[in-house]
């Protein structure tokens, strides 16, 4: 928990890899720290970005997908890697479609996502 607070990048990514391996057997270990996790995605250090990135993909429910996805708009939005916005972009649509769109409760919302990300550069 305080790894994700800590100034030094190191212990912040070795927390991120901790947290990834955590996730796989007790995911309810993790999903009270989503929103740091979610903060890292903020990150100058574009490793930190990538493992953030993939923890919160492998945090989504029904309950937080709309929530993350907006997330993930933002920083498509905000980021000028273009490599990370393609994996973000990717990210996006995968998460929402994984397991024939069992998350998505409102199809009119996903269209809506989907129309938003064709308008970003």
């Amino acid at each position: 928990n305080r790894m994700l607070d800590d100034s030094d990048q190191n212990l912040k990514y070795l927390g991120l890899l901790a947290l990834t391996k955590i996730l796989k057997c007790h995911p309810k270990y993790v999903a009270p720290l989503k929103e740091k996790i979610i903060k890292c995605l903020d990150d100058k250090d574009e490793s930190i970005r990538r493992r953030a990135l993939d923890l919160v993909v492998g945090m989504v429910n029904r309950k937080n997908l709309p929530e993350i996805v907006k997330k993930l708009v933002e920083q498509v939005d905000l980021s000028e890697n273009m490599a990370f916005k393609e994996e973000l972009l990717l990210k996006i649509i995968n998460i929402c479609n994984q397991n024939n769109y069992q998350f998505i409760t409102n199809f009119e919302w996903y269209i809506t996502v989907l129309v938003e990300l064709t308008k970003l550069e």
